[in-house]
């Protein structure tokens, strides 16, 4: 299986809301996710009661991250990935 072996580091480009995304953070991993949609990113955090902090990454959009025990494990960048002018 692709998750054994202890915790890995997973990227999750146009991951919107994915239930995927808190699964793989549930079981201890480090997610990174991309996504175009900031409210689908808003609505992930929101309706899974986790704390976020949000700041800006300059030439890429917001980051929003978990800081439930301020692990950091869940960040998702919002912004184009497909606008490579940046």
């Amino acid at each position: 299986m692709m998750f054994e072996g202890g915790a890995k580091s997973v990227f999750a480009p146009l991951c919107g809301k994915s239930l995927d995304l808190i699964w793989m953070y549930n079981r201890g991993h480090t997610v990174v996710g991309a996504e175009i949609a900031e409210q689908a990113v808003q609505e992930l955090f929101s309706e899974k009661k986790l704390d976020v902090h949000v700041q800006h990454v300059e030439g890429v959009g917001p980051l929003y991250k978990s800081t439930d025990g301020t692990d950091g494990r869940l960040q998702v960048y919002v912004g184009d990935l497909f606008d490579l002018t940046k």
